[in-house]
Protein backbone atom coordinates (compact mmCIF):
# COMPACT_ATOMS: atom_id res chain seq x y z
CA UNK A 1 0.00 0.00 0.00
CA UNK A 2 1.00 3.55 -0.59
CA UNK A 3 2.40 5.26 2.52
CA UNK A 4 0.70 8.55 1.62
CA UNK A 5 -2.76 6.96 1.55
CA UNK A 6 -2.33 5.67 5.09
CA UNK A 7 -0.62 8.74 6.44
CA UNK A 8 -2.52 10.96 8.88
CA UNK A 9 -1.78 14.01 6.71
CA UNK A 10 -3.21 12.61 3.50
CA UNK A 11 -5.95 14.43 1.59
CA UNK A 12 -4.62 17.94 2.13
CA UNK A 13 -4.35 17.80 5.90
CA UNK A 14 -0.63 18.50 5.80
CA UNK A 15 0.04 21.27 8.30
CA UNK A 16 1.62 24.45 7.01
CA UNK A 17 4.83 25.46 8.76
CA UNK A 18 4.32 28.31 11.22
CA UNK A 19 6.75 30.65 9.42
CA UNK A 20 4.91 30.04 6.13
CA UNK A 21 1.47 30.49 7.71
CA UNK A 22 2.50 33.86 9.12
CA UNK A 23 3.01 35.17 5.58
CA UNK A 24 -0.51 34.25 4.45
CA UNK A 25 -3.34 36.78 4.58
CA UNK A 26 -6.09 34.49 5.91
CA UNK A 27 -5.19 32.44 8.96
CA UNK A 28 -5.09 28.91 7.60
CA UNK A 29 -3.33 25.83 8.90
CA UNK A 30 -3.51 23.06 6.27
CA UNK A 31 -2.64 22.65 2.62
CA UNK A 32 -6.30 21.84 1.88
CA UNK A 33 -7.36 25.26 3.16
CA UNK A 34 -4.57 26.93 1.19
CA UNK A 35 -5.62 25.13 -1.99
CA UNK A 36 -9.24 26.20 -1.48
CA UNK A 37 -8.31 29.87 -0.98
CA UNK A 38 -6.01 29.82 -3.99
CA UNK A 39 -8.71 28.17 -6.10
CA UNK A 40 -11.22 30.87 -5.23
CA UNK A 41 -8.69 33.59 -6.05
CA UNK A 42 -7.93 31.98 -9.40
CA UNK A 43 -11.63 31.88 -10.26
CA UNK A 44 -11.95 35.58 -9.45
CA UNK A 45 -8.86 36.36 -11.53
CA UNK A 46 -10.33 34.38 -14.40
CA UNK A 47 -13.51 36.46 -14.27
CA UNK A 48 -11.38 39.62 -14.40
CA UNK A 49 -9.20 38.31 -17.24
CA UNK A 50 -12.14 37.33 -19.43
CA UNK A 51 -14.35 40.33 -18.70
CA UNK A 52 -15.21 42.43 -21.74
CA UNK A 53 -13.44 45.47 -20.38
CA UNK A 54 -10.19 43.63 -19.69
CA UNK A 55 -10.26 41.75 -22.99
CA UNK A 56 -10.62 44.96 -25.00
CA UNK A 57 -8.18 47.10 -23.04
CA UNK A 58 -5.30 44.75 -22.25
CA UNK A 59 -2.78 42.82 -24.29
CA UNK A 60 -2.40 39.39 -22.67
CA UNK A 61 1.13 39.12 -24.04
CA UNK A 62 2.41 42.20 -22.22
CA UNK A 63 4.39 41.71 -19.05
CA UNK A 64 2.27 44.20 -17.11
CA UNK A 65 -0.89 42.21 -17.91
CA UNK A 66 0.71 38.92 -16.83
CA UNK A 67 1.95 40.48 -13.60
CA UNK A 68 -1.48 41.92 -12.84
CA UNK A 69 -3.16 38.61 -13.56
CA UNK A 70 -0.72 36.74 -11.33
CA UNK A 71 -1.25 39.26 -8.56
CA UNK A 72 -5.02 38.89 -8.80
CA UNK A 73 -4.67 35.11 -8.67
CA UNK A 74 -2.90 35.17 -5.31
CA UNK A 75 -3.57 38.60 -3.75
CA UNK A 76 -5.97 37.31 -1.11
CA UNK A 77 -3.69 34.50 0.02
Amino acid sequence: MNFILNHKWADGNTPIRQEDAEQLIPRISTMRELNEYEGLNILEAREWAFSGRTMTSANPLEESYVRTLHSKMFDQV
